[in-house]
């Protein structure tokens, strides 16, 4: 008996979703909140709970040539700047969000984060520093749980925020595709030209399909038949007219003897394709086998 195998796909396998901070697959990552603090400083646009208004001239020019030297990828000399802005004022926000991000850049994961606390505890709803935050635990410490926790508090602040909905699919993308898939529809009805939410649910969708698939053949070919249905329902869940799906399934039901469920099956794989050969006979035989007329 041969099992019918889905249609061969050009499009390419994820393989450490973690992996690699480049590409769509993944979900690009922002320059860092820095770049917005520092428009912010020059007056270009506002960021919540920020507000500059230097009481000494020192401090505007430690913070102008700290963000200037973050923006010429100068990142321990922008470093000694926001130390010097920090050394007079401990809880200024600009320079806390500075040195927190040319941590970042210098490779200091965890004490780029506890600046981010610093500024969090002031400014709780700083979504900016809220997002870093979680690409940083997810990109660079692989903490994916803990990363979903700031993505979810985003989403407490802002549900339709799509960066936060992003990142929290491509962690649900190994052990939740279905779940994934559904974030990524979210995305797209929100912003239907999201580039990389299309890249990663279409991906998503294809190679859960291809693992659920892979799955119900191992469990076919070992006799457990029950076990592959299981599999070849979750590609019907994501893809309901799935033909390959519908097909195993047909299979695997008459194999158990249960030809109602299996002529079913078959029905499904004729309203996608009316000339199926293999779901004709099929329905043939398993009406012979529960004694109906043909």
């Amino acid at each position: 008996m041969v099992i019918e195998s889905p249609a061969k796909t050009s499009q390419p396998r994820h393989g450490g979703v973690f992996a690699g901070h480049t590409g769509k697959l993944v979900c690009q990552r922002k320059l860092g909140p820095v770049a917005r603090f520092w428009c912010a400083y020059h007056g270009i646009i506002g960021l919540s709970a920020i507000s500059m208004e230097p009481k000494k001239d020192v401090l505007a020019d430690y913070l102008r040539k700290g963000f200037d030297f973050y923006a010429s990828a100068k990142y321990q000399e922008a470093l000694e700047m926001f130390n010097n802005v920090l050394e007079i004022d401990s809880k200024n926000i600009l320079a806390l969000a500075g040195r927190g991000t040319s941590l970042m850049k210098l490779g200091n994961h965890r004490e780029a984060i506890g600046m981010y606390d610093k500024v969090l505890e002031i400014d709780p709803k700083n979504i900016e520093l809220l997002l870093s935050k979680g690409d940083i635990l997810l990109f660079d410490l692989s903490q994916p749980q803990e990363a979903v926790e700031m993505y979810d508090e985003i989403l407490r602040i802002e549900e339709k925020n799509v960066n936060a909905l992003n990142r929290k699919a491509v962690v649900l993308m190994l052990n939740n595709p279905r779940k994934a898939i559904e974030m990524y529809n979210k995305v797209l009805e929100i912003d239907p030209s999201n580039e990389i939410a299309l890249f990663n649910r279409n991906s998503t969708v294809q190679n859960a399909l291809a693992d659920y698939y892979k799955k119900g053949l191992k469990f076919f070919n070992s006799g457990q038949y029950q076990e592959a249905i299981e599999s070849y329902d979750k590609m019907l869940e994501i893809d309901s007219n799935h033909t390959p799906a519908l097909v195993n399934k047909g299979l695997c039901l008459g194999l158990l003897h249960k030809y109602r469920e299996e002529i079913e099956m078959w029905n499904k794989v004729l309203g996608t394709d009316p000339n199926h050969k293999l779901a004709l006979s099929s329905i043939i035989v398993a009406q012979q086998m529960l004694g109906e007329p043909l």
